[in-house]
């Protein structure tokens, strides 16, 4: 789990290639945290695993995160939160779906 405010100062070698790293690590870990980055952008991904037994995926979109899907670790399922609405504006569309094998 990790967080960054991608903003990478401009300092000596040791320093520098460490804050690197920190931020490549955020944006490796989806910004996971128990809550949400002070630093946000409109379209950032996060992470939030601060519900036992879910990872809960937030989209920020430019004054808030919402939550977009959510993961629970021990069924290893997905759903979709029924706070999100899912529609189809494309008459020629094929429907899908997502299977998750075990």
């Amino acid at each position: 789990m990790a967080q960054h405010d991608y903003n990478i100062a401009n300092q000596g070698f040791p320093s520098f290639r460490s804050d690197l790293n920190n931020a490549l690590s955020a944006i490796n870990s989806n910004n996971s945290g128990t809550s949400a980055p002070s630093t946000t952008v409109a379209g950032q991904i996060f992470a939030d695993t601060n519900t036992s037994g879910k990872i809960i995926f937030k989209f920020y979109n430019g004054s808030a995160f919402v939550s977009v899907f959510e993961v629970n670790t021990g069924s290893a399922s997905a759903a979709i939160p029924s706070s999100v609405s899912i529609t189809e504006s494309d008459a020629n569309a094929i429907p899908f779906a997502i299977a998750l094998g075990g």
